[in-house]
């Protein structure tokens, strides 16, 4: 079946939703929704977050598809480190949350969500940062900030050694800006 697309009927019959509460709300999610595809390669999984267009959710779908529908490549590799995610949760979850992950040497900390402030933030990214001292950290603001308290903010973040800034504004005009005023690291 290499190249071919199923049918929709065939997508239809041999899919399955499930929904899963999760331990830690994340981006205001406390239980996701997956739509589980099994075809002859196996299973695929589609489930983009509620705010992502359809231009950007398709290519979830496209991925689940390929996933269900055509081999896997060889692998080459045996292992590919990730970092550890780290919801807006309090400073007194984070402990709790990050002892899920096996010894993590990267995390990534959700920052700039509705409903906190910058102070959250900040003291969320220094228990990080103490209670995994060698630990690579990378904020993620989900485009959360304006470039104004972007600059604020990754100047304040910059004390606790960040690796990188994702997405700390909406557009990619504001970036060049924040780029230019934060040499602390890299925003992606």
């Amino acid at each position: 079946m290499e190249n071919q697309l199923p049918s929709l009927d065939e997508l239809k019959a041999n899919s399955f939703v499930v929904r899963l509460p999760l331990r830690v709300k994340f981006r205001a999610v406390v239980e996701r929704e997956a739509l589980l595809l099994q075809g002859p390669a196996g299973w695929g999984e589609f489930s983009p977050f509620l705010e992502y267009e359809p231009a950007e959710a398709s290519r979830w779908l496209a991925a689940a598809i390929e996933s269900a529908y055509q081999p896997y490549p060889e692998t080459t590799v045996q292992r590919i480190p990730v970092n550890a995610t780290l919801p807006a949760v309090s400073t007194e979850q984070v402990g709790r949350v990050l002892e899920q992950y096996d010894a993590p040497h990267t995390i990534k900390i959700k920052v700039a969500e509705r409903g906190q402030i910058l102070q959250d933030d900040i003291a969320r990214v220094a228990e990080t940062r103490r209670l995994y001292p060698q630990a690579a950290l990378r904020v993620d603001a989900n485009a959360g900030w304006t470039a104004q308290q972007a600059v604020a903010a990754l100047a304040r973040l910059s004390e606790y050694d960040l690796e990188y800034a994702e997405q700390p504004v909406p557009g990619i005009d504001d970036w060049p800006g924040c780029a230019r005023t934060w040499p602390h690291g890299t925003l992606t």
